[in-house]
């Protein structure tokens, strides 16, 4: 049992997904309808007791990106893998080293963060780093949304000389706010706001 988040890519539906739940026999959970402050969200169960496992699909256009959750058996993981088209990690990788200009560098950063969850990886940490570096102010802010998908505290020490001394204003203000977070364990993807043209 484990928490997992895979990356749908564009030609992966809704629609695939919905028939996907049905031919596994997933049992819908709950629907989140999408507002003007939340995504939209469907929530599925495989399973029963210790067995048991959650599988969440978000659709957030506040970033344009759909990911499924799964909270539980790997084996579910490796069913959706087989089934509908996810980011596999190394093309996740290879995006943000790939980046070249600003756009491309938010894409890939908020992918890459969107698919990382609460277990540290030095390597994954390394790579979001990047993006905090980035002489753009956008991208900038772009890694300090993505950030808040893994929210590890870790990231709080790397934070703290832009929340101090960044050339932007709003650079200084999400990550004074997102290291705010971090300390108190509640980041989550919706907290800070990813950026949105210049």
């Amino acid at each position: 049992m484990g928490s997992f988040r895979m990356v749908l890519k564009d030609s992966t539906t809704r629609g695939a997904v919905e028939f996907m739940a049905l031919d596994f026999g997933w049992a819908v959970y709950t629907v989140n309808e999408r507002s003007s402050s939340t995504p939209f969200y469907k929530v599925w169960v495989d399973g029963e007791g210790d067995n048991q496992s959650v599988i969440i699909y978000t659709d957030d256009s506040l970033v344009n990106i759909r990911y499924l959750s799964v909270h539980g058996r790997e084996e579910i993981v490796e069913q959706i893998r087989a089934s509908v088209d996810v980011y596999s990690e190394e093309e996740l990788k290879s995006a943000i080293l790939r980046a070249g200009r600003h756009d491309e560098w938010i894409h890939a950063l908020m992918l890459f963060g969107v698919s990382l969850t609460q277990s540290y990886d030095a390597a994954s940490f390394l790579l979001l780093e990047r993006g905090l570096e980035h002489a753009d102010a956008r991208v900038r802010l772009a890694a300090i949304a993505a950030i808040g998908y893994p929210a590890w505290v870790e990231f709080v020490d790397r934070l703290r000389p832009l929340a101090s001394s960044d050339d932007d204003h709003r650079v200084r203000a999400r990550a004074e706010r997102m290291i705010g977070l971090l300390e108190k364990g509640k980041a989550t993807s919706s907290d800070v706001m990813p950026p949105v043209g210049s």
